[in-house]
Parts: structure tokens; sequence; C-alpha cells
């Protein structure tokens, strides 16, 4: 792909701000790059990482009433989860599952009442 790019030099913005014009402009660049496959549509991922998806496992509700469950599959499928409906062995109660995701790193520590300076 080839793209036309005209820089303007403005006397008014500072060298700083010139260096961050033609920071951007390589960056639009870099990010149009595609994979050497013909019939790939998917833009090459950055410097070779991969990128951090979630993982999903299913995960499954203590067994609940009709209505609950009922409920809960509602809530679940509105939000685009895949959701199992099951009855439970006393044939009285539903055993829900749904597919969530889930991440192998920690969350990250909240920054909120962190001193600035530490940062």
């Amino acid at each position: 792909m080839f793209f036309l790019v005209v820089l303007v030099y403005n006397p008014s913005v500072s060298l700083n701000n010139w260096h961050l014009l033609r920071q951007q402009r390589k960056q639009m660049a870099h990010d149009t790059k595609f994979y050497n496959s013909d019939n790939s549509a998917a833009p090459a991922s950055r410097h070779g990482r991969r990128s951090h998806a979630f993982k999903s496992d299913w995960y499954q509700h203590d067994p609940c009433t009709e209505e609950q469950a009922e409920w809960l599959i509602q809530c679940y499928r509105r939000r685009g989860y895949e959701v199992k409906k099951a009855l439970s062995l006393d044939y009285r109660h539903w055993i829900i599952s749904v597919r969530l995701p889930y991440s192998e790193r920690p969350p990250r520590p909240s920054r909120t009442f962190q001193q600035r300076i530490w940062r």
C-alpha cells in the first residue's frame, strides 16, 4: 500500500511537536500493514506480541428455581454469553452453566490513592 502524506511546516509549531507529528504519521502507516497472505484481512500484530485476549471457562451456578434460572439466562444472553440449563438430580431445581471470560493475570492495583510522585 502506498500513502501520499504531505507534511506542512508551521513555524509556530515547536520542534518537539513536529517530532510528535512525524511519530503519529509513522504510527498510522505501521497500523495499516497486513500479513503476507492474500486472503487475510487481519492487520499484523505490533512487534510480534500476542494480544492478551481473555480465556473462557464454564462457571456453574448453585441450583436455583425456575424463575431465578430464567432471569439468569436472560441476563447472560443479553450480554452475549453462552448459557446451558440443566435439571438437577432432585428434579426440582435448575443448574445454570455459563461460559465466562477469565484472565490468568492478577488485576492491576488501584492507583487512586497513590502519590503522583511514586507513579
